[in-house]
């Protein structure tokens, strides 16, 4: 069964260095959380703190009932039933596969009985069966995630945490690697922490997702209200390529701007705000648009990729169809947008 995580006012210093300021975050049993945010933003040393290998300089952490961590005293990270996957794997040169996880099923007092049937189903569920007997530098980068992610949760850990799980994969190694993932912890009840820089591995994979930044947490909250309702122009450029467009509220959920008068989702506080513009918000070929420049075009993923300029304001546009450099076209935005004051302090 999984367990709660509650991080509460956690600030972590390296020397005169603060790696993390003052973090609370709760994530409920079994659920899976994901961190997210730039390198350097204090994500992994939160999880590493979280799973007894850092120390924390001031608040708490508690995992269920039990706190775990403070600035006075630890639980040893070995007691805290947690299964840590590092983002470059840590294997045992000399182990072959089922040794990997056999040693640690042995360290954890579970039987030989026990053990075998564990490793078993483990090294079904990840496809590793066949692969029992090989060493880690025979395997491909994919099957070594897998092993490392098998060793981790053969001991049914309470909480799991992912260190940028998908990093070094490739697209479709990087999906079968979550789906894995997504089988292991249904059956064990685990709650997961992933720490990731790609916001579409979190989004596809999290219940919540918090947003760092330089040690400090922006914005914590669904998928869907991230996305649709960003507290700051941090947290909205880094989500889906957004760009902020300059803003005067006129009344109630409208919004002048250099594509015209828009609707905002939601009303931020002042009357200067940022529009929160994505390329799939934008209708090339409005009439009722204005006319914008083509100063880019590529093609990218099934769509043409347009950089667009009205006056002094660039931005990019996703079409079905190509475009010439130095071409004009319409530009209007379709359906309401969220938007940002100017003032926020991030």
């Amino acid at each position: 069964m999984g367990t709660s995580v509650s991080i509460r006012e956690v600030l972590i210093r390296a020397g005169s260095r603060v790696l993390v300021q003052h973090m609370s975050v709760e994530v409920g049993l079994g659920e899976t959380h994901a961190f997210i945010g730039p390198s350097g933003a204090g994500k992994t040393t939160l999880l590493r703190a979280v799973a007894g290998l850092v120390r924390l300089s001031e608040g708490a952490i508690a995992l269920g009932t039990t706190v775990v961590a403070t600035a006075d005293s630890e639980v040893p990270a070995e007691e805290r039933r947690v299964g840590f996957v590092f983002q470059g794997h840590g294997l045992w040169p000399h182990f072959n596969v089922r040794e990997h996880l056999a040693f640690v099923l042995k360290c954890a007092g579970v039987t030989a009985t026990e053990a075998n049937s564990r490793i078993n189903t483990v090294l079904g569920e990840v496809g590793l069966t066949a692969l029992a007997l090989r060493k880690p530098d025979t395997l491909s980068g994919g099957e070594r995630q897998r092993l490392a992610i098998a060793r981790a949760v053969a001991t049914e850990p309470a909480l799991l945490i992912l260190d940028e799980p998908t990093a070094s994969l490739d697209p479709i190694t990087a999906d079968e690697i979550r789906d894995c993932i997504r089988l292991l912890t249904r059956r064990t009840g685990s709650t997961v922490l992933l720490v990731t820089h790609d916001q579409r591995e979190a989004f596809a994979m999290a219940k919540a997702v918090s947003i760092m930044s330089a040690g400090r947490l922006l914005q914590t909250g669904t998928p869907e209200v991230l996305w649709n309702h960003p507290d700051s122009a941090a947290v909205a450029q880094f989500l889906g390529e957004a760009t902020l467009l300059k803003g005067r509220l006129l009344d109630g959920r409208r919004v002048e701007t250099c594509l015209g008068v828009l609707s905002l989702s939601d009303v931020p506080r002042g009357d200067d705000v940022d529009v929160v513009i994505r390329p799939d918000d934008l209708v090339l070929g409005d009439p009722n648009g204005v006319v914008a420049d083509v100063t880019s075009s590529w093609f990218r993923e099934g769509k043409y990729r347009l950089g667009l300029k009205v006056g002094a304001s660039a931005f990019f546009a996703n079409s079905a169809t190509s475009a010439k450099i130095g071409e004009q076209v319409r530009v209007g935005v379709k359906g309401s947008c969220p938007a940002v004051s100017r003032s926020s302090p991030l």
